[in-house]
């Protein structure tokens, strides 16, 4: 993303890092902690904050995965002259060297270290001494990465939150607000609400998938755009594979139960108490390694815990087979409401087929549709429609569907369903589909002719 790209202004974290710049710059040594998964916006926080800086002595460091077996790997890199290695030189040595130089700097200096999730032990216990220690410099030790439960990345980040030279920021996703000004500067066009409420909900408000999904709109005519090209297109692209990847990362350190828990909560639709985690478990849960990992959050609304988004449940997701992924949602099925059980019945029977009748199990989804039909929940209706027209798509599904599909603005849902609407007898509802398929594909002269 380019300096000139839209931005949405992050005004409190903004303030929060060029005060603490200001208190450097009197030679009061501070230190800046952003913590937040890949895609959030970190990289554009900071140069953001760090706009009018330019005159500066920045030294930048960038670590690596491999890096955090290699002990001592960013002290050498941050105190030593790259001809001197670490082999013999005391990490004390090292410190007062650090502390030495830092003290010695006229001129306001930034480093900034990236990817502190993958610091290595002995580098984060000096870099933790040095901090300390460091106070009459013109020196901002600015460090970014992601949420990891390695301790000794905790230490650095609980040391920001708590020290009196130290400044923390959790870098969140966009709000609704914000997604929806950062949409606007890329299109001419209004966005209607649902449309914002959808990309909201499709990317977790990432930021770096928020500008994909502005710039593939925007390079699209007016005419042409399809807000569900757009949103695959963007999930299915570079940027969505390298946040997958950051979050399949903050996996690895984590302990099988912590990663157990993980999966319960990733296949389940809604938050989950500890007393319900133990209950899969079989055993009592401990949350502590959960909450640690940054993966997963504490929903005071609903009063349980949740994965953090969408996209961290999808990545791991991801990575379990059809087998596990049915089994947990076999042990779920027992908890929850009725509405709940039904959801994960219907799982069961898309992943495992075979594993659940599947004539009961379309008669109670026609029943709880028409239950939420008489409360007026609309789009309850249509998502319990969806599930049986995808698994027996025979009239009277496809019926059910484009009723409330049309009037909900769902056509790309109908789409999928092409062959099974060409399959259907001739006749009013055969033409109608075919009819909005064809609108739904920008072919207006196959929408006539149906």
């Amino acid at each position: 993303m380019s300096a000139g790209s839209p931005r949405v202004d992050r005004a409190e974290e903004i303030a929060l890092i060029r005060r603490a710049a200001s208190q450097a710059a009197r030679r009061r040594a501070q230190v800046v902690y952003l913590e937040g998964f890949a895609g959030v916006g970190k990289g554009a926080l900071l140069c953001d904050a760090l706009t009018g800086h330019e005159d500066w002595r920045e030294i930048v460091i960038v670590l690596e995965r491999e890096q955090s077996d290699v002990s001592g790997e960013l002290l050498r890199r941050l105190v030593l002259p790259p001809e001197i290695e670490l082999n013999g030189q005391s990490v004390d040595g090292c410190v007062a060297e650090g502390l030495q130089r830092a003290q010695s700097l006229r001129r306001p200096t930034v480093i900034t270290l990236i990817n502190t999730q993958w610091i290595d032990a002995e580098s984060a216990e000096a870099l933790l001494r040095i901090c300390t220690l460091l106070r009459d410099a013109a020196i901002l030790v600015l460090m970014s990465g992601r949420p990891s439960a390695r301790p000794e990345v905790n230490r650095l980040s609980a040391f920001a939150r708590n020290a009196p030279n130290g400044n923390y920021i959790r870098v969140e996703p966009f709000n609704f607000a914000q997604t929806r000004e950062l949409l606007q500067q890329y299109l001419n066009t209004p966005l209607n609400t649902g449309a914002i409420e959808t990309v909201q909900q499709e990317t977790s408000g990432y930021p770096v998938l928020v500008h994909e999904i502005g710039q593939h709109l925007a390079a699209t005519p007016i005419g042409s755009r399809r807000l569900a090209v757009s949103l695959a297109a963007a999930k299915a692209g570079r940027a969505a594979q390298w946040m997958r990847r950051g979050f399949e990362d903050a996996l690895v350190p984590l302990s099988d139960e912590t990663l157990r828990v993980l999966r319960i909560l990733a296949v389940s639709q809604v938050p989950l108490s500890r007393h319900q985690i133990a209950k899969v478990l079989d055993s009592p849960a401990d949350l502590s390694g959960v909450l640690e990992s940054g993966l997963a959050a504490w929903d005071e609304r609903l009063f349980g815990h949740k994965i953090r988004s969408e996209l961290i449940g999808e990545a791991i997701l991801e990575l379990m087979s059809p087998n596990e992924l049915g089994e947990l949602h076999r042990e779920l099925a027992g908890l929850g409401d009725e509405v709940q059980s039904l959801h994960h019945r219907t799982e069961i029977a898309r992943l495992l087929p075979g594993a659940e009748p599947i004539g009961v199990l379309v008669l109670d989804l026609r029943r709880a549709a028409t239950e939420a039909l008489l409360r007026g929940d609309l789009e309850s209706a249509f998502q319990q429609f969806l599930s049986v027209a995808r698994m027996s798509p025979d009239a009277q599904a496809l019926q059910d569907l484009l009723h409330l599909g049309v009037p909900l603005g769902h056509l790309d849902c109908i789409t999928v369903f092409d062959s099974a609407i060409r399959r259907l007898l001739p006749g009013p509802l055969r033409q109608a589909g075919l009819a909005l398929v064809a609108l739904d594909r920008d072919d207006l002269q196959e929408a006539v002719v149906s």
